[in-house]
């Protein structure tokens, strides 16, 4: 089965309806989250799914977050954001990829740090010196700026 189809995304939410009896399912989403391409609908059924089995598993999707493709950092960053306050022990790994060699991944972990919010506030002195060293016209630049007045509420 396609894990990005339909049929992918139904089992997720039905094994997310089951709880801590999925656990064993939890590398599967995680796979799916890196196998999204960028397929919001198929991120959002894998985080949902991992958030209620388990929402320590937070972890798992951190350890991803140094795959070789940006595409997978920003997939695997953008999951996180559902966790919220359970997303808090993972903070340092989002922080590290505002300094990826990818802006697009960038903006991701920006954008995950604005949706946290407060539950971010740590990140707050990294954002700024972050956005110290951008330019306006730079890619991330509103993203980070946007993250630093949404962790800073």
């Amino acid at each position: 089965a396609d894990p990005k189809g339909a049929a992918g995304q139904n089992s997720a939410l039905a094994l997310a309806q089951m709880g801590s009896a999925a656990k064993d399912a939890l590398p599967a989403f995680v796979e799916m989250i890196k196998h999204a391409e960028g397929d919001s609908w198929a991120i959002s059924c894998a985080a949902n799914a991992l958030v209620m089995i388990d929402p320590a598993s937070v972890s798992i999707l951190a350890e991803g977050l140094q795959d070789k493709e940006p595409k997978v950092r920003a997939d695997l960053v953008d999951a996180i954001a559902i966790f919220k306050e359970s997303a808090r022990p993972v903070i340092k790994d989002i922080v590290l990829l505002l300094k990826d060699t990818d802006p697009h991944v960038v903006c991701a972990a920006a954008n995950t740090l604005a949706k946290l919010g407060s539950v971010a506030k740590e990140a707050r002195a990294d954002l700024h010196e972050v956005l110290k060293t951008m330019k306006q016209q730079d890619l991330p630049y509103n993203a980070v700026k946007d993250a630093l007045k949404k962790v800073s509420e």
